[in-house]
């Protein structure tokens, strides 16, 4: 990867066979690095509203930037029209309306990252809330602001609506949020395939393992939809022994990180700490590595990095049996205990058997590793012939 790298302008080179339209410039290291290596230089990619600097990706690739006023949409638009392939990474309002519009000649791919297509157009959180969290989030939730949001989804859903019926592809790290997709928009009648924006090898594989210390890492940042407030409560009622619980909370809404970290002192004491500020990645690393179980509250696909790291390290997992990736592990072989089951069972009192992390190191490998990720990258390009033709 290029620390810094010139910057294309419109005028200055023609789109690639292979057009990446991006909204922000997060996750494009893995990702733009897999599309050069499966198609070398034949990669664009073109931020839309904001800093073309703050994409990273080979320097083999093309990088454009483009307003998201009308000037620069038409720009957007003309370029997509020459692509064979347009990847749309997190629509977005201003995405989804250039993607319902793209001609049958571009292959069309919806690439998800979660926040896109769970909940509705109304309610961002709709059906990823446990109880407690959904009373906290919506008790400080003014009626004017839900008649701003029933505007918005009047404007947004149908532009919402039409970029989904638009797309030939719809990609998310896991299949199992197909369905998810297809009941948020049911006029989606493409197919599904798999984009990875991390590897093993880039993301996962660092810090100590394997790691099975006393701690307890409870979610994954400060976002509702870890429904940390429920998952405090289920550990009140449950023996912990000698086990701390560590909230990483810095990322996110400081306001909902500063009412779990109360929530989490009241109710656990000084067994709690919370993570609020940015620490050094070696220092970070260090205090998960020192978390022997890794306890997630998310109904939704979420967190998938840190449960990844987890597999990785040898770390126990704790998943609600409705999340989408407890599922997807558990059909690969991948142990996986239940937040449901916890009252009864209580937490794993020892480490991974060996046929357990033999089985977790072949679902890595399979699906998270360099060469898996390179692969589905092919197979997505691949799909231009059959769907374009």
């Amino acid at each position: 990867m290029a620390p810094d790298r010139p910057v294309r302008g419109i005028g200055d080179v023609a789109a690639g066979p292979i057009l990446h339209v991006l909204n922000d410039g997060w996750f494009m290291d893995v990702v733009g690095w897999a599309f050069e290596e499966a198609a070398p230089g034949a990669n664009t990619f073109v931020a839309v509203g904001f800093d073309p600097h703050d994409v990273r990706v080979p320097h083999t690739a093309h990088v454009m930037g483009v307003g998201n006023d009308v000037a620069g949409l038409r720009e957007l638009n003309s370029l997509i029209a020459q692509s064979r392939v347009a990847v749309f990474h997190n629509v977005s309002e201003t995405l989804a309306a250039t993607l319902a519009s793209a001609p049958p000649s571009t292959l069309r791919v919806w690439s998800g990252w979660g926040g896109d297509y769970y909940g509705s157009t109304y309610d961002n959180y709709a059906g990823q809330l446990a109880p407690a969290t959904r009373k906290l989030v919506h008790s400080a939730v003014r009626p004017t602001y839900w008649a701003g949001r029933a505007l918005r989804a009047l404007r947004l859903g149908p532009v919402l609506s039409s970029a989904a019926k638009a797309s030939d592809v719809f990609s998310a790290p896991i299949p199992e949020d197909v369905s998810v997709f297809r009941r948020r928009f049911p006029g989606f009648h493409g197919r599904y395939s798999q984009l990875n924006y991390s590897t093993v090898e880039d993301s996962y594989a660092t810090g100590s393992r394997p790691a099975f210390g006393k701690s307890i890492l409870l979610g994954n940042s400060a976002s509702p939809t870890n429904n940390h407030l429920d998952l405090l409560g289920l550990l009140t009622k449950i023996d912990l022994g000698s086990r701390k619980i560590v909230a990483p909370l810095s990322y996110g809404d400081p306001d909902y990180a500063a009412a779990v970290a109360r929530a989490g002192r009241r109710l656990l004491g000084d067994r709690f700490t919370a993570i609020t500020e940015f620490l050094p990645l070696d220092e970070y690393n260090a205090i998960v590595a020192d978390c022997g179980i890794v306890m997630m509250g998310h109904l939704r696909q979420e967190g998938l990095g840190n449960v990844l790291r987890a597999i990785w390290q040898g770390a126990r997992l704790v998943l609600d049996s409705r999340n989408p990736i407890t599922r997807h592990l558990q059909a690969h072989g991948v142990d996986v205990g239940l937040v449901q089951k916890l009252t009864d069972d209580g937490f794993p009192g020892e480490p991974p058997s060996r046929e357990q992390l033999e089985a977790r190191e072949l679902y890595l490998d399979e699906n998270w590793s360099r060469r898996a990720v390179v692969k589905n990258v092919e197979a997505l390009l691949a799909l231009a012939n059959e769907v374009t033709a």
